[in-house]
């Protein structure tokens, strides 16, 4: 079993959704499958900020034990841009960000 959370908390039914709010079970165990076979999903979690991007934190339990935090990102869409030289741009930005000792997801 696994847990659903929004910023603040556990999902509440009152707070207005959004089509990319929610990371389907099946994405994030197909995900798994590949990154981390023999792995258990603990959680996903909607991080903050996710206006036109959303952002989710996936947790899962290793085999050996350890804890393996990944972040998921999907863009909104809307307009004819292109969503995979965005995602590569920032993929760099966020490999810079790790390089440099910058904290970011």
């Amino acid at each position: 079993m696994y847990f659903i959370t929004r910023p603040g908390g556990c999902y509440h039914p009152k707070m207005a959704d959004r089509p990319l709010d929610h990371l389907p079970h099946k994405t994030v165990l197909d995900l798994l499958d590949r990154i981390a076979p023999g792995s258990r999903l603990l959680k996903v979690e909607l991080l903050p900020g996710s206006f036109s991007n959303h952002t989710h934190l996936v947790e899962a339990g290793l085999p050996g034990g350890e804890t393996l935090k990944c972040v998921v990102r999907r863009y909104q869409v809307f307009g004819d841009y292109d969503r995979g030289e965005k995602a590569r741009r920032e993929f760099k930005v966020f490999e810079w960000m790790a390089h440099n000792g910058i904290p970011a997801p």
